[in-house]
Parts: C-alpha cells; structure tokens; sequence
C-alpha cells in the first residue's frame, strides 16, 4: 500500500472512532449497550458547562473500569517507574518513551442499564492491525458469555473501518479458549517479527495471539 493511503486510512479510522465516543450503542440482546471512552485532556480551554459534565461522568465510568480490571488481573507494575499499567492504559496516559506512552488506547464498555459488566482496552495501528492487551469481566457476570458478546462488537467494529487483524496477549490459562471459542490463533515467531515496528503490550509468559478480520490480498 502507498504510504499516502496509509497515513489517509489511519486518519479515518480516528476520526471514525473520534465520532464514537461517549455514544451507547444498543448491542440487541438483554438492554446491553457498548460505549467507547477515552478522558477528555483538561488542557483544552473550549469547554463548556456541558463538555465538563460529560467529562466528569467519562472518569467515573474509567475509574469503574479500573476497578474492573483489576478485579481480573495481579497488579502490573511498570519495572522501570512502579506506575500501574491498568490505571496507565484506561487513562491514556502519555510518555516521550514509545513503550510507555498509551494515550492512543480507548475504553470499551459493555454496561446494562448503566451498570458495568465487561471492559477492555484497545488501540488501532490504522488498517494493518488493533490490539486488545486487557479485558475483563466483573466477577457476577461471568461464564454468561460476556466477553463474548463485548468481542463480537468490537471485532464488527473493525471490520467496519477495515482493520485487518486483532492481537492479543493470552495468558497461558485461557490460551485454549482464545483459540478454541474466539477464532485466535498463536503468532509465530515470523508473524510477529512482521509487527516489531509497531509498540503492542505483551506480558510476561503471555502467548501473543492474532485473529484476521479482513481477506489480505
């Protein structure tokens, strides 16, 4: 692909998820809606009484997201700053380091009636690839197919704005359901050589895992 189309492609998938945010989408089964959330940088100074509501309700619902999440995984400590990495990619926190730098992640939320069920953090790389390094679901709605239903919306989201493939890191416990119930497969060590210029999240001893959406001419 020309880089010209690269760079106009990756422009219109953020602006494609820019549109997204904040608006509950109806998922068709059981009231549940999926909302994208990304916090509002307070530096911007055309803000008005409604913009900072909205900004407030978005870092509540990524603080409950936290919770989420940290509910489903040991903490993660950055080695080099001791920062948590939960907290570190739902806030979008940014970095002069490309590894440590997450402000191109959003929030999924699968939520029914405004109560929070599953979550996961994800980053597109224009149409070549999206990942999704955490996603969880709270203790009470699990094993009712969830992360499922979360999956199956992003994923059509996806194709939607023609991403090609969805990585992600599995843990070596549910490695087997990645690939048995979710259509993942295990990179080899020639795929993932193919993505060394791009900084995905990996965890130690996890299998990172791809799944193709699109048909790769």
């Amino acid at each position: 692909m020309e880089p010209g189309f690269a760079v106009h492609n990756a422009k219109r998938i953020f602006l494609g998820f820019q549109k997204l945010l904040g608006k509950p989408i109806p998922v068709g089964v059981d009231n549940l809606t999926w909302t994208l959330v990304k916090p509002t940088r307070s530096e911007r100074f055309d803000m008005d009484v409604s913009d900072i509501e909205a900004s407030k309700e978005d870092y509540s619902k990524l603080n409950a997201a936290v919770s989420v999440m940290h509910e489903c995984f040991e903490p993660i400590k950055d080695p080099h700053t001791g920062s948590d990495l939960v907290e570190n990619v739902i806030f979008c926190r940014g970095s002069d380091l490309k590894r440590l730098n997450f402000q191109g992640f959003y929030t999924v939320l699968l939520e029914r009636n405004d109560a929070l069920i599953s979550v996961a953090a994800i980053r597109v790389f224009g149409e070549k690839l999206a990942e999704i390094p955490l996603i969880g679901t709270q203790s009470q709605y699990r094993r009712l197919g969830m992360c499922r239903i979360l999956m199956n919306e992003i994923e059509k989201k996806l194709m939607e704005f023609g991403v090609e493939r969805l990585i992600l890191p599995a843990a070596p416990s549910v490695l087997d359901t990645w690939v048995t119930s979710f259509g993942f497969s295990k990179m080899t060590e020639s795929e993932r050589l193919r993505f060394l210029d791009y900084t995905l999240l990996d965890f130690q001893d996890a299998v990172m895992c791809q799944k193709l959406l699109m048909e790769i001419p």
